[in-house]
């Protein structure tokens, strides 16, 4: 039976995270571009979006354990039920994060001892983001149940797909085209 090598595995994983920062930093300079408030509303956001989306990485990464495991006893059926499992824990965690991004904005960036200048931007832009992050929670379990199959390298290309999208969307809507 052929053994998987590490590198076929952590390579595309690290150049998830990699390409995700990359984008990351490329929507700061584009926001930051726009005005000092804008950059540091987009910073702030983006800092509270990274530390919930812990919540999602560690349910993934907790699931695929378990969808591995019964993948590798030869058990599809309950490979398929602890990967429904893992979509329904990302959606619950979803909906609470986006939920707290919502309703939360103005008591976290409070907490966070955003400047004065900064809430008009941040307010807005964290309660618009909420949605977000169910997608977010959807992304990571599927990318957790591909990589569980042993698809790592589709993976990534769903995400260098998403991050090309992203880019693509960003460069118009925050720098507008033409008069608007």
């Amino acid at each position: 039976m052929h053994r998987p090598r590490l590198n076929t595995i952590a390579g595309p994983i690290f150049g998830e995270f990699l390409l995700g920062m990359t984008v990351a930093m490329a929507g700061l300079g584009l926001a930051a571009a726009g005005s000092d408030e804008a950059g540091a509303a987009f910073g702030l956001v983006g800092q509270v979006q990274e530390a919930l989306s812990v919540i999602f990485r560690v349910l993934a990464i907790g699931l695929g354990v378990p969808i591995g495991q019964t993948l590798g006893a030869g058990q599809p059926q309950r490979a398929r039920r602890a990967a429904m499992v893992a979509l329904g824990a990302g959606t619950w965690a979803g909906l609470a994060v986006a939920g707290w991004m919502l309703f939360g904005a103005p008591v976290t960036l409070d907490v966070l001892n955003a400047p004065a200048s900064v809430l008009p931007v941040a307010t807005p832009f964290m309660m618009m983001f909420a949605p977000v992050l169910l997608l977010e929670a959807y992304n990571l379990s599927l990318a957790a149940i591909l990589r569980a199959h042993m698809h790592a390298r589709e993976s990534l290309l769903v995400m260098v797909a998403m991050h090309t999208t992203h880019l693509l969307l960003a460069l118009p809507l925050m720098r507008g085209v033409g008069g608007w």
